[in-house]
């Protein structure tokens, strides 16, 4: 309760702090829009913040499986989601520059800003069409996409509306700059501008972000190499329900490289990850099942006792591959096991958890 009083307050004090500092650089402002142009930066901040936390929730990789009762899969590729949050952050310094001195600057500057206002728009709605499918994700994820294309717009016409005609009045000193202020302060052709120059800019920007390891299709790859979503193009590994799996099948869900998976089996018609040490398990319990089974019960009902609560405690990728390696000895123990008193080894390992 003290926590949602307060946090009421400084939804009230911040604006008003805001519109008190701001207010004496824009005498020519009405009061109202003053007023309203920072409750609208607070509440964007606050739809930011709720944006954060959402990527929290939804931050697995698809390579990754997941408890989906307390993880999600994140609609954005971690390997290139810097693309968009450059972009983002470009936006937010237009935004936030053609508000505090859009009559103060160079048109030149001022088209620039415009581009990057305008590369917003299609991200934002490109965002909301791939979250759309999650309706936990639409709650978190699209406050700060509408927000985003709100103000888009907002500066794009007030733009258009009043700042061109100050540029008209403006005359430097390099020739250069003249004609590029000549032409770019007409009303009716900063748009054209703005569209004209997209391409350049947003080709400049990714030749900047190859450097940081980004592709040159990260833009489209950011979200089409996620799983679960709208624009996904990648299949996800088994979800670990929130019950536990037992030691082998959480330990072949650790890295590729040392776990060595094989194959996406069945198990009670839910998929699980398969590799050598999880078939070799399986088929020792069932020998056991078949030559002791009084004995297959007494052991299975201490694993589930013990062994499954341990495997609740095996979420990350790390303590997957510990486990796979403590594993290696039991799983030597079950090989020698089959190879004695089994006529077929191999065959009964290779049919586990066989489609």
């Amino acid at each position: 309760m003290i926590s949602g009083l307060i946090f009421l307050l400084l939804l009230v004090l911040v604006p008003w702090m805001l519109y008190r500092i701001i207010r004496p650089w824009k005498p020519e402002e009405a009061p109202g829009t003053l007023a309203l142009e920072c409750f609208t930066a607070m509440f964007y901040l606050l739809s930011i913040i709720l944006f954060v936390s959402g990527m929290k929730s939804y931050s697995q990789d698809y390579m990754q499986p997941i408890d989906p009762m307390n993880d999600g899969y994140t609609p954005f590729s971690p390997r290139h989601l810097l693309t968009v949050v450059v972009y983002i952050i470009l936006f937010i310094i237009s935004a936030t520059t053609l508000w505090l001195r859009g009559t103060e600057l160079p048109p030149l500057i001022s088209v620039l800003a415009q581009i990057f206002i305008l590369a917003s728009i299609p991200i934002s709605i490109v965002t909301f069409i791939q979250i759309r499918v999650d309706q936990s994700a639409i709650y978190l994820f699209t406050p700060a996409v509408f927000m985003t294309i709100l103000i888009a717009v907002y500066n794009l016409i007030r733009i258009a509306a009043s700042h061109a005609v100050l540029h008209a009045e403006r005359q430097y000193r390099s020739r250069i700059l003249n004609y590029l202020n000549k032409k770019m302060s007409v009303v009716k052709y900063q748009p054209v501008w703005a569209l004209l120059l997209l391409i350049p800019v947003v080709t400049v920007v990714t030749c900047i972000l190859l450097l940081f390891g980004q592709d040159t299709d990260s833009m489209v790859r950011v979200w089409t190499d996620t799983t679960t979503w709208a624009f996904s193009h990648k299949e996800h590994p088994p979800f670990l329900d929130e019950h536990g799996h037992y030691l082998c099948t959480v330990a072949a869900c650790g890295s590729p490289l040392i776990v060595r998976p094989l194959f996406v089996g069945q198990r009670h018609g839910r998929p699980i990850i398969v590799n050598r040490q999880l078939q070799v398990a399986n088929a020792f319990e069932e020998m056991i099942q078949d030559y002791f089974p009084r004995l297959h019960k007494v052991i299975r009902h201490l694993y589930d006792r013990y062994g499954l609560e341990l495997s609740r405690h095996i979420h990350t990728t790390s303590r997957s591959n510990l486990t796979y390696l403590a594993m290696k000895v039991p799983e030597y123990f079950f090989l020698f096991s089959l190879y004695l008193l089994c006529r077929s080894p191999e065959e009964k390992i290779k049919k586990q958890y066989k489609k």
